[in-house]
């Protein structure tokens, strides 16, 4: 995984590593990736090593945004909250935060990738559309 990542980094392209369980997701962080598709059960340590953006009350985290910075962009993955906190915006709030810190770090466009959400156009998103392209050999 690790010459994997390397190659694609050299290339200037992102690796985004498909895993399922604690040790594939800790693999491909450790190795690179840029980005951890359908990781469950992650433990505290590998959890950091992602590095999402949360908003903690008294050490537990009551929202979270994962996403991640490719030049002047950020792109905006995922995101959650705790819903027993819900009635203080921690969606909001956390999306702020990630928005401040996209600027903070010379981000000129915040990217919340596809989808047509409504709280996404309430933030300034204009829907752009995706395309899907599928090749393969003439028989």
């Amino acid at each position: 995984m690790k010459a994997a990542a390397d190659a694609a980094h050299a290339l200037g392209v992102r690796l985004a590593v498909h895993t399922y369980g604690l040790e594939g997701a800790r693999d491909a962080v450790r190795a690179g990736a840029n980005t951890v598709e359908h990781a469950e059960e992650l433990d505290d340590a590998t959890l950091a090593e992602i590095n999402p953006l949360a908003l903690t009350s008294d050490g537990q985290v009551i929202a979270a945004i994962y996403g991640f910075f490719d030049k002047d962009r950020f792109w905006f993955y995922q995101s959650g909250f705790q819903p027993a906190w819900a009635r203080f915006s921690p969606g909001s709030l956390i999306l702020e935060f990630a928005v401040s810190e996209a600027i903070r770090h010379g981000a000129t466009v915040f990217d919340f990738l596809r989808g047509d959400e409504s709280y996404k156009a309430e933030w300034g998103a204009r829907f752009e559309p995706s395309y899907r392209l599928l090749l393969w050999p003439a028989s």
